[in-house]
């Protein structure tokens, strides 16, 4: 898909890419493309089985270093904020480069807030059928 890159982008996936936050962020491959510079990305999972289940090393580790550090933060525009909404996501987030937010709507505004009333938004639900790029 080409779209726009826009000011906020939305993501979430289907049911098996939200089980924990190792397999969600691979979500941020789209998110990445869509969103601009100075933006903010919102990702919304309900993570049942938390970081990882399961995990033989420390799993805010690998989320940080392995797959956002090595994979996404040189292709992320500059100054983009990350939100994670989960029904656990100060214990999720926390130790990772995600910022927790208790909803879509506080991220929403917190987002408006940072960029303007003008802000456009990008909602994707099912990020891991998506191949995105932005124009």
């Amino acid at each position: 898909v080409e779209a726009p890159r826009t000011d906020i982008v939305i993501y979430s996936n289907r049911a098996q890419g939200r089980m924990n936050l190792y397999q969600f962020i691979k979500s941020l491959a789209v998110a990445k493309e869509l969103v601009k510079p100075g933006g903010v990305v919102i990702a919304v999972a309900d993570l049942p089985e938390g970081v990882g289940r399961g995990m033989k090393i420390n799993a805010s580790f690998a989320v940080n270093e392995v797959y956002y550090h090595y994979n996404y933060s040189y292709r992320m525009p500059p100054g983009v904020d990350i939100y994670l909404v989960s029904p656990n996501c100060r214990e999720i987030a926390g130790g990772t480069f995600f910022i927790p937010c208790p909803s879509v709507e506080k991220a929403v505004a917190i987002a408006k807030s940072k960029i303007g009333s003008h802000a456009t938004v990008c909602a994707i639900p099912d990020t891991d059928m998506v191949i995105a790029r932005g124009m």
